[in-house]
């Protein structure tokens, strides 16, 4: 239900996302579909280090094939 802080919680969360959008496009940031960072803020030397540094991750094993 509704508290007695419902109305200032849902109001704060509005400015919030407001001032979140004025200043992404004061600073030029655009969101994007991959999650990815621009290109200018990669650092493709140091990840391709850290991915011959560090054993291989398993995210999942085939226990079936049907």
């Amino acid at each position: 239900g509704a508290g007695p802080y419902d109305k200032a919680i849902k109001q704060t969360e509005e400015d919030v996302q407001t001032a979140l959008k004025r200043v992404n496009e004061l600073s030029g940031i655009k969101e994007s579909d991959t999650g990815l960072a621009p290109p200018a803020l990669w650092d493709l030397a140091a990840d391709k280090q850290a991915l011959q540094s560090e054993q291989p991750l398993q995210v999942a094993r085939c226990t079936k094939i049907i």
